[in-house]
């Protein structure tokens, strides 16, 4: 049983429910395609000071931020920094990432991080990617089932701040 499988079985069990629930039917997307998208939220939104921070509900592991190791540093992103953030996305809103990745990616925005990152909803970070950014566009193909390997490498780049309205 993967690690995020066992965390989804101790969640539901934890919230009452029985063997007989369809807890292993909860759907996510794919572990294989994910370190595409974990760069593009590595880099927009796991600084030591956003997600990057274990004082956050949806914790970003990698190379130059929080590690799954528990030593923050410089350096490349390991399986277990993929790891580690793969289960914090899924698991932040299993329900809701269920019926988004069930619908091959259809309403992306019902997910938290989603609206948060896109500024549709109050986010500290202001708006961490924007809407129909190659960024944006990697994360919700990835939760499409699938991924835009262009634009998820594209989209890891940084994009310019919004310039101010005048």
């Amino acid at each position: 049983m993967t690690r995020a499988a066992l965390m989804i079985a101790l969640w539901s069990a934890a919230a009452g429910c029985t063997q007989q629930d369809d807890l292993h039917k909860l759907r996510t997307p794919e572990r294989a395609t994910f370190e595409l998208a974990g760069d593009v939220l590595h880099n927009h939104c796991g600084s030591l000071d956003c997600h990057g921070d274990p004082a956050r509900g949806l914790r970003i592991y990698g190379g130059n931020g929080m590690r799954a190791d528990g030593i923050s540093g410089q350096g490349a992103t390991t399986e277990a920094d993929y790891d580690a953030t793969f289960e914090s996305v899924v698991l932040f809103e299993p329900e809701v990432m269920h019926s988004v990745v069930s619908k091959h990616g259809e309403h992306p925005e019902r997910l938290t991080m989603i609206q948060k990152g896109r500024g549709a909803q109050v986010h500290k970070g202001g708006v961490a990617i924007s809407e129909g950014s190659d960024a944006d566009d990697c994360v919700v193909s990835w939760l499409s089932g699938a991924i835009d390997e262009k634009s998820c490498n594209d989209g890891a780049e940084l994009e310019p701040p919004p310039a101010p309205e005048s």
